[in-house]
C-alpha cells in the first residue's frame, strides 16, 4: 500500500483551498470512486470464517469471526453480537 507522504498531504490540502466549484466536485467523484475500489478490494481479500478487528464507534477495538459476506457490508459474530462492518473497517487478524 502506498503512503503518501506529510508534505504531498499539505500541497493537496492548499490546492483543494483554491479550487472552484467544479474542480471541487470532480475531485469529489474521484474519492467516490476510490473508495469503492478499496470496499472491493477488502471484500475480496475477506473471506468466511475468518478472524478480523475493528474499531467500533466508541473507539474500542472488537474483534470476530466473519459470519457472512454482502454486497457491502460483513456480518462478524463476536461472541457477544453480531454486528454489521463495512469491509473497508475490517482489518484481518
Amino acid at each position: 500500500m502506498s503512503k503518501v507522504s506529510e508534505s504531498q498531504m499539505d500541497k493537496t490540502v492548499d490546492a483543494i483551498r483554491h479550487m472552484s466549484l467544479e474542480e471541487l466536485k470532480w475531485i469529489q467523484e474521484e474519492i467516490v470512486m476510490r473508495r469503492s475500489s478499496l470496499s472491493r478490494q477488502s471484500m475480496r481479500e475477506i473471506a468466511v470464517g475468518d478472524t478480523v478487528q475493528f474499531t467500533n464507534k466508541r473507539g474500542v477495538n472488537v474483534s470476530g469471526t466473519v459470519e457472512k459476506k454482502a454486497i457491502k457490508y460483513v456480518t462478524v459474530d463476536t461472541g457477544m453480537g453480531r454486528w454489521k462492518v463495512p469491509a473497508s473497517m475490517l482489518t484481518i487478524v
